[in-house]
């Protein structure tokens, strides 16, 4: 699989160096192997309950954060 994905994160696409660390990723409890992530893009999902709707909206919030805080609307 990580020959699959050029021995790159699935997600942000990093390589795997002393700070970064490719670990294999599955569906929660121990359902079949997704992918290879880096720790961070694992963890990200595991702190989103592996929620796709809530990944969504934490990309929409980024997409809008210049509207969503009344002291970034003038920058």
């Amino acid at each position: 699989m990580l020959d699959y994905q050029g021995g790159r994160c699935a997600i942000c696409e990093g390589e795997e160096t002393c700070g970064n660390i490719l670990v294999p990723d599955h569906e929660h409890p121990m359902g079949p192997m997704r992918g290879i992530l880096c720790e961070n893009c694992n963890r990200v999902l595991g702190h989103m309950r592996d929620s796709p709707s809530l990944l969504r909206r934490a990309a929409n919030y980024l997409d809008s954060g210049s509207q969503t805080a009344p002291e970034n609307r003038n920058q």
